[in-house]
């Protein structure tokens, strides 16, 4: 009996990300899928950082947002917008607000060197920034002239107020064939290069990655992967979109054993998904904590 409803579920979270009879969706998007299920489940928990717990609804409120900023300061389907921030709320609202526009993200490592960022920004032609309060000054330091806008302050009503007839603004229809994002390469070997995913690539790539894991609904997901590596599309995206909560570590611990051990536990996470190595150690680190609730690395 246990086999069969393991097999229920995972057919059951295989037609998520399908038609009724099994078919690929060649024109669905991510944020299209975001969307739906946020409707659909607007009560669920969609993300944990810290002690806060936002909902579908919140989060999806959050990203609208922020995309009707964007359009009402010109953004246009395919742009490229960069973000630079730590993992947080403001980085998931701030990422699905910048698809809601039509535009594309370009993830930015706040730490990096400015010359890195600087090129980034001027190959990218980004005109618009978003970041956090703690970081405008080193956007400001690569030489960027164009428009910061504060993911730390635009769900402010004072703020938001600023911005005449946003209920008026309509959010366009994100297409298969637009800018999903733009990742680079480290440079080691030369200047960093710049790899474009549309969002039918992207989409095409979730659906192959949940149709080959595990993975249930109602379940948690430890988010590990930095936004500036493709491999934050799994563990990000993919359980949004499957009504899996994302849990959110703190950026400064993110290689700090003990403390992913401990949250882990005390958030009861199901999920991990990361490279070998480090898998090896958390679990190392795992074994020495009482832990039941982990049932897929």
């Amino acid at each position: 009996m246990p086999e069969e409803n393991e097999s229920n579920e995972k057919k059951a979270a295989y037609h998520q990300l399908t038609t009724t009879n099994g078919e690929y969706l060649q024109d669905e998007t991510t944020i299209g899928k975001f969307e739906a299920v946020a409707i659909e489940n607007s009560n669920d928990v969609a993300l944990i950082c810290g002690n806060k717990e936002i909902t579908y609804a919140n989060l999806n409120a959050k990203a609208n947002i922020i995309g009707k900023i964007l359009v009402y300061h010109g953004v246009k389907p395919s742009d490229l917008i960069a973000i630079a921030v730590d993992r947080s709320v403001e980085m998931v609202a701030g990422l699905l607000g910048i698809w809601k526009s039509g535009a594309g993200y370009v993830p930015l490592n706040h730490d990096d060197p400015n010359n890195r960022l600087a090129h980034l920004l001027q190959e990218t032609q980004s005109n618009i920034v978003l970041t956090k309060h703690r970081f405008k000054e080193k956007i400001i330091a690569t030489g960027f002239r164009g428009k910061i806008i504060l993911l730390d302050e635009a769900f402010d009503t004072p703020t938001y107020a600023h911005y005449d007839h946003m209920e008026d603004i309509i959010l366009p229809r994100v297409a298969p064939e637009d800018i999903a994002y733009v990742l680079y390469t480290s440079g080691s070997t030369g200047k960093p290069k710049g790899v474009i995913v549309e969002h039918r690539g992207l989409w095409e790539y979730l659906w192959a990655s949940q149709h080959c894991s595990n993975l249930q609904a109602h379940k948690r997901m430890l988010q590990l992967a930095p936004y500036t590596f493709d491999a934050s599309l799994f563990d990000l995206y993919l359980p949004l979109i499957l009504r899996i909560t994302v849990v959110l570590p703190e950026t400064e611990y993110n290689y700090d054993l003990p403390y992913l051990a401990n949250l882990i536990i005390e958030k009861k996470v199901n999920y991990i998904k990361s490279v070998p190595s480090f898998l090896r150690l958390l679990t190392q680190e795992l074994k020495t904590k009482p832990c039941n609730s982990l049932q897929n690395i």
